[in-house]
């Protein structure tokens, strides 16, 4: 069913199309973390949007997966109007695995700010 926290990240904030998340991954830029490195496309509509890619390797267990899925959602949800029309895909790195929540919290905040700033995007130098 739908709970309180499914309204805050609706179909529209999602990167849902394989398609998609492939072209993200072929031609993004890597924003590399310690624990999460996102793929950054300008996006095709004109929010950003947020797809995920969490590795059961570096996660460990189901819920560690899901906690990881959780925190990654409620950060993009507090900053995606500062990201611009951006598709996202925030993938984890082995050394995940090791994080708690304020760590992982951290690095979140330096990976979409390092993604609001162009963050790897290629800009015209004027």
């Amino acid at each position: 069913g739908i709970d309180a926290r499914s309204t805050g990240f609706s179909r529209r904030q999602r990167l849902v199309e394989a398609q998609r998340f492939r072209q993200v991954f072929r031609h993004g830029r890597r924003v590399r973390g310690e624990l999460l490195v996102a793929v950054v496309l300008p996006g095709a509509c004109a929010h950003a949007r947020l797809g995920m890619a969490i590795s059961r390797r570096h996660a460990g267990t189901n819920v560690a997966r899901n906690r990881i899925k959780r925190h990654i959602r409620e950060s993009f949800r507090q900053v995606q109007t500062e990201l611009g029309a951006v598709d996202v895909v925030v993938t984890t790195r082995p050394t995940i695995v090791h994080a708690d929540a304020r760590a992982l919290r951290h690095e979140l905040d330096r990976l979409w700010s390092r993604v609001a700033r162009g963050g790897g995007l290629q800009r015209q130098s004027l």
